[in-house]
């Protein structure tokens, strides 16, 4: 009795089931002989159905398709940092900024003509470097160095910007924006660079005496420097041709990064003495302090 009656659920379900597969619905586990001559459109479109093994393209939940479609194209389009475009500053505008650069430089080196002299000898020999910085003490040792030092910063931002405009000739880099964003990135820089070294010397005092010098070497270098970015300004603004331009550019950003190589090998041997004892400080103070505003700057450039 009791097998009759399961016999029987068992022949009810199993004609329950096979009339839900019916040709409209369309069974995606039917073999394909099997099926009538039915066109795609009247099983899978007319029906409301769909193949559930087709791949679809995949949209998040809950957003539209324009709020998508925009995401897609600010990944495509983005990911960098882009500058300001627009080509609205004349040469004469140039002209004017290098000549008044000129004349603070002229003033600079007339308040004292000995220091440029002093800070040539710095560059070229450390004993000259100690002898300088014991002389530069106080406000009317270290003004002299200071005036030389800010003209180092303002053309070095002219020479950032300049470079902008070599690796780009279609000019859509030459405005406003994009000199003083040259002009204050430079600025923020090495003034950066002055600060971190400060913050050292106050969180280190028994290291104060080399960080100063340190600090020192670098205003001393960047005097140097300054002098020579004076000519290599007009020499990239006013080259002629744009071949001509972008081939005296590349060949000042060799001479320029021959002055920071040769001054990095200079404070090098300054530090040369803890890079054995304090190894991992040395090298986060390597990477902070010297690495990462190199890069700063080359991805502006870019």
């Amino acid at each position: 009795m009791r097998l009759g009656f399961v016999i029987s659920i068992l022949i009810c379900w199993v004609f329950y089931t096979a009339s839900g597969q019916s040709a409209v619905a369309g069974n995606p586990f039917e073999v394909a002989s099997r099926l009538p001559a039915v066109s795609l459109d009247s099983v899978g479109v007319s029906a409301g159905m769909s193949n559930p093994f087709d791949v679809v393209p995949h949209r998040v939940p809950g957003v539209s398709v324009a709020l998508e479609e925009a995401a897609a194209n600010s990944k495509t389009e983005g990911g960098s940092i882009h500058l300001p475009q627009g080509n609205t500053i004349p040469k004469s505008f140039v002209f004017g900024i290098l000549v008044l650069f000129l004349t603070f430089f002229t003033l600079a080196v007339g308040s004292n003509r000995s220091i440029l002299l002093k800070a040539w000898r710095s560059f070229l020999s450390s004993n000259a470097l100690n002898i300088a910085q014991r002389e530069a003490s106080g406000f009317s040792g270290n003004s002299p160095y200071l005036f030389l030092y800010i003209n180092f910063l303002l053309n070095a931002g002219v020479f950032a910007f300049l470079i902008v405009q070599s690796l780009n000739s279609d000019g859509q880099f030459n405005n406003y924006a994009v000199f003083f964003l040259c002009l204050l990135g430079t600025i923020v820089v090495f003034v950066g660079k002055h600060l971190a070294v400060l913050f050292m010397t106050w969180l280190f005092p028994g290291i104060a005496a080399d960080l100063n010098r340190y600090n020192f070497l670098i205003i001393a270098f960047s005097c140097v420097l300054g002098f020579f970015l004076i000519p290599f300004n007009f020499v990239i603004a006013f080259a002629g041709t744009q071949n001509w331009q972008f081939f005296v550019t590349l060949w000042l950003i060799a001479l320029a990064g021959i002055f920071i190589i040769y001054g990095v090998f200079r404070a090098f041997s300054l530090g040369t003495k803890y890079l054995f004892g304090y190894p991992l400080h040395f090298l986060l103070y390597l990477c902070t302090a010297e690495v990462i505003p190199v890069m700063l700057l080359i991805k502006l450039l870019r």
